[in-house]
């Protein structure tokens, strides 16, 4: 909700409270890297792919108090009669301080937990690597079940991460029929939720392989390693590049330079 009263810096998270179970947290390099090395204890080989959602916020509408700054006054003459006035646009411009939160919780959460249910739905049924089947089995024998006794997530055999318009799916099988099934199943959950997707990223980086990069931090399951990216590298050298020849560092650039480093 918007709320002018609401005191400097506090999170609007905060009013959120009729459905806090929707309030899932941010997702975190450290929760990908818990849940692969899980996923890893099957002792199969480990693939990922992306997609990145196109234009995502201009998909989501908000509330007009959220809109203040999308008016275009704009008329034109037909006939020598004036036509036209105020025009607002109702979708989220890029920036606002509460647009994240709302984009996590009204669509980045909800498509994980569709996808999540069609893959164990549509592709736990269906898993032909051996190991990965004795690895869910062990699990759910563990006590790892959902309400009903049924397998639960804790024995899916695979991961689906949301950050904002960027989404992730890790998968583990020998048999790379597993792989491309789990991999079609989500193409299918987002042409059914009809949002776009950058394709042309996605051809590039996000169809499933054993090395990709997630929230910026390389990952190698071939070899088990994480690895600093070609991306950040350059990054960090064009940052850095104009401080060899300065004779004073500026304050807010030095900031940024350590930011990155970390």
């Amino acid at each position: 909700p918007h709320d002018n009263t609401a005191a400097q810096g506090q999170s609007t998270n905060e009013y959120c409270d009729e459905r806090p179970d929707l309030n899932k947290p941010w997702v975190s390099i450290n929760i990908i890297l818990w849940t692969l090395s899980i996923l890893l204890s099957a002792n199969c080989r480990m693939y990922m792919a992306k997609w990145d959602l196109s234009k995502a916020y201009m998909q989501l509408h908000h509330q007009r108090t959220q809109t203040w700054r999308q008016a275009l006054y704009w008329v034109w003459y037909e006939a020598g009669v004036k036509h036209g006035g105020w025009f607002r646009d109702s979708v989220c411009e890029w920036g606002q301080r509460q647009l994240g939160w709302a984009f996590h919780r009204a669509v980045t959460t909800l498509i994980v937990k569709f996808v999540l249910q069609k893959l164990m739905q549509d592709w736990v049924p269906n898993i032909r690597c051996p190991k990965l089947r004795a690895w869910q089995e062990g699990r759910a024998a563990a006590g790892l079940t959902d309400e009903n006794g049924q397998p639960g997530l804790q024995c899916l055999g695979a991961a689906f991460f949301g950050f904002l318009d960027d989404f992730m799916l890790f998968v583990m099988s020998d048999d790379k029929r597993d792989i491309d099934l789990a991999y079609n199943i989500v193409w299918d959950c987002f042409r059914y939720l009809g949002f776009d997707i950058n394709v042309s990223k996605h051809d590039t980086e996000g169809r499933p392989a054993q090395v990709g990069e997630a929230l910026g931090h390389g990952l190698d399951f071939e070899n088990l390693t994480r690895f600093i990216t070609a991306h950040k590298k350059s990054r960090v050298k064009d940052h850095l590049h104009p401080f060899r020849d300065a004779d004073l560092w500026e304050r807010f650039r030095l900031e940024e330079a350590v930011g990155l480093l970390q």
